[in-house]
């Protein structure tokens, strides 16, 4: 497991020695199990082996990089919760559902303040979902298999209906996501929105921001729509 046999010599690339532990996207059973599923795109040449090899057989290779590492401490569960320091965070996975009733978002994204708040979105089409109050959320499937949610841990204080956010002679129109961005304090996303044949009619920029008041506090949602040709409004 040194990386000095005759693969590395036939590949031409000098393979990771493994008796040297240290890999750059963690050395937990959890992690290898993701990098050997994932592979490590544009990093190594390494490929992914999700679509290969079965659950039980890449548990079976993590086993045995564990024989040929140095000992490893044991992770703290609570490692894989995510906080918000003094900037805006974002998280992307599976989220459960906002509130009983609603569905699970296989693509979610989580916008999170220093002020305690925390904007959830479908990025399926791109829309927002709940606004939560707390702390910002616990990667549950980084734990155990993987497969779980990313949790937000904050509680919701404000859901938005499912309602298309865009619509053209009463047909909904597509959204897609194509960034997401802090500044500071703040966050936000940028999107394209798609008529019926695909093609891109507008772009959005939103901006999240806490608003403190004399009462409490409140959240804003800017909104800047450019259409195809024209300018900002």
């Amino acid at each position: 497991g040194k990386g000095d046999g005759q693969t590395g010599i036939d590949l031409g690339v000098q393979p990771r020695d493994f008796a040297a532990g240290g890999f750059s996207f963690g050395n937990t059973p959890d992690d290898l199990f993701r990098t050997i599923s994932a592979g490590i795109p544009g990093r190594s040449v390494m490929p992914a082996f999700g679509g290969l090899l079965t659950d039980e057989e890449r548990w079976r290779i993590v086993g045995h990089l564990l024989t040929l590492m140095p000992e490893q401490e044991v992770q703290d569960p609570s490692a894989s919760v995510l906080h918000v320091g003094g900037r805006a965070a974002i998280a992307r996975g599976k989220l459960p559902p906002a509130a009983d009733g609603r569905r699970e978002l296989p693509r979610g994204l989580l916008l999170g303040l220093p002020s305690g708040l925390t904007f959830e979105y479908d990025v399926q089409d791109v829309a927002p979902v709940a606004v939560r109050l707390g702390a910002f959320a616990d990667r549950e499937d980084w734990r155990g298999r993987g497969g779980g949610y990313l949790k937000p841990l904050g509680q919701p204080i404000y859901l938005w209906s499912r309602a298309p956010s865009f619509t053209s002679n009463g047909s909904a129109l597509r959204c897609r996501l194509t960034a997401s961005f802090t500044d500071e304090a703040r966050a936000g996303i940028e999107y394209q929105v798609l008529d019926d044949e695909g093609r891109v009619v507008a772009n959005v920029v939103e901006r999240l921001r806490a608003v403190p008041l004399s009462v409490g506090g409140a959240f804003e949602r800017w909104i800047e729509i450019r259409a195809v040709g024209e300018s900002p409004s």
